[in-house]
């Protein structure tokens, strides 16, 4: 197969080929083999990799690319989103270098991450503060569901969800749209008594 223009330059992070194939590598932990994709040290040692890889590609945009954000950073917006690893910037800001504050936390809580969002409203002077919610979001459906079962820490940043005055009987799509939905607009209430 014909090499890829990554494939030439990719970091390596492990040592000799496994046995069984290329693709088997040996982690740099003696006596430490992928034993299958699904592994948790097989997805961390790919992971790695990747992200190696993808930092690799994203500099070679160059120093013309960097020169403009190199000493300073000037977003037009500070974003309070949910750190599910399924919303990223990239899904509502197609460049969100120098333009998206994006602060991450479960369930897109103003109080949660006010330390960072005082930071981009205030000392970065952003125009527009968004609190950025989404459907499927599992800190929602947790809260509505109960938290008993979690770790206190989790417990603590969920406690401040207000996502219904009642737990509702069966979990469907409408009422955990709708809850957040009623998150966001609970967090846009506390943002406006901020700011």
């Amino acid at each position: 197969a014909p090499k890829l223009e990554d494939e030439e330059t990719e970091p390596t992070l492990g040592g000799e080929a496994h046995p069984e194939g290329p693709a088997q590598e040996q982690f740099a932990l003696p006596f430490a083999w992928e034993k299958s994709p699904d592994e948790p040290l097989s997805k961390t040692r790919v992971y790695l990799r990747e992200m190696a890889r993808d930092n690799a590609a994203y500099m070679r945009r160059g120093p013309a690319f960097f020169k403009p954000v190199a000493n300073a950073e000037s977003p037009r917006a500070t974003v309070v989103s949910c750190a599910d690893s399924r919303v990223t910037p990239e899904a509502w800001d197609t460049t969100p270098e120098n333009d998206a504050f994006t602060v991450r936390n479960l369930g897109n809580q103003i109080d949660a991450g006010m330390g960072a969002i005082q930071y981009g409203v205030d000392t970065l002077a952003t125009p527009l503060l968004v609190v950025l919610g989404h459907t499927g979001c599992g800190a929602i459906k947790a809260a509505l569901s109960g938290t008993a079962k979690l770790s206190e820490p989790i417990r603590r940043e969920l406690a401040s969800l207000k996502v219904g005055k009642k737990k509702p009987k069966k979990l469907d799509d409408k009422i955990l749209a709708q809850a957040a939905v009623d998150n966001v607009n609970d967090h846009v209430e506390r943002a406006l008594g901020t700011f």
